[in-house]
């Protein structure tokens, strides 16, 4: 058995992501923070990965929520709670939890990190390999996009770049990039449609779902729009588990 930590940005169990990696839903929303979760025969998750799962905001009582909230303008991170709402997280207040919550996997003997979060975090300095999602992404996007080529990327909330007119980002490689904005965490999952449908005009190639809340259901609704190539992030973790540590 290979010992996997999970970190989420807000409160663990992350009932979505692990119920669409087809875990028993009634398992995880009885599991503890640390305790192991094994997969069932039809996930996707490897047999021989046990998971132990942590958010940076469980020991943070609802009471204590507003503390961590960003001022306006600062730098955010949108997160899923136990409960299913969502909220906004101070990136600086994150830090000393997200460290926190590395110190505790590592000690429990866990081989490698995933972080359930396509943010960069390069404070965070494990003793083990730390699987980073946004990076992922990057690179498969990379090696089948062309240098002229279109994305669009879907994003969880607005940025200050807004959203109607392409722009070339070095982050890219000087490739055109598009982007709108969809909440994952808003109900129905077919909310995200008038957002995808923006792409449609903008003659996208590859569309990037931009955050880990967005489920195989938002990559079923996209795909059936654009009827192009969608990269969502909790595929790509699951895949790239069973290829690292799977047997």
């Amino acid at each position: 058995m290979v010992k996997i930590g999970l970190i989420t940005m807000g409160q663990s169990p992350r009932v979505d992501i692990l119920t669409d990696w087809k875990f028993d839903p009634r398992e995880v929303e009885e599991y503890k923070a640390m305790d192991i979760l094994v997969p069932p025969k039809d996930s996707q998750i490897p047999r021989n990965i046990e998971f132990i799962h942590l958010g940076a905001l469980d020991d943070i009582p609802t009471e204590r929520m507003n503390e961590i909230k960003p001022a306006p303008g600062k730098s955010a991170i949108i997160s899923r709670l136990r409960d299913g709402s969502w909220t906004l997280i101070d990136h600086e207040k994150l830090k000393p939890l997200l460290r926190k919550c590395v110190e505790r996997l590592e000690k429990a003997g866990c081989k490698a990190i995933l972080q359930l979060c396509t943010g960069k975090f390069p404070y965070l300095k494990p003793r083990v390999p730390y699987i980073m999602p946004g990076i992922l992404c990057k690179r498969l996007i990379e090696s089948v996009l062309s240098p002229e080529g279109r994305l669009g990327i879907l994003l969880p909330f607005p940025t200050k770049s807004g959203q109607e007119k392409p722009k070339r980002s070095p982050e890219w490689g000087q490739r055109e990039i598009f982007s709108v904005n969809a909440n994952p965490y808003e109900y129905p999952p077919e909310s995200i449609t008038p957002a995808v449908e923006k792409m449609m005009k903008k003659d996208v190639e590859i569309l990037y779902m931009g955050c880990l809340g967005y489920s195989f259901r938002h990559k079923e609704i996209a795909s059936e729009i654009l009827k192009i190539p969608v990269i969502l992030p909790r595929s790509v973790c699951a895949r790239t588990l069973a290829e690292l540590y799977g047997f």
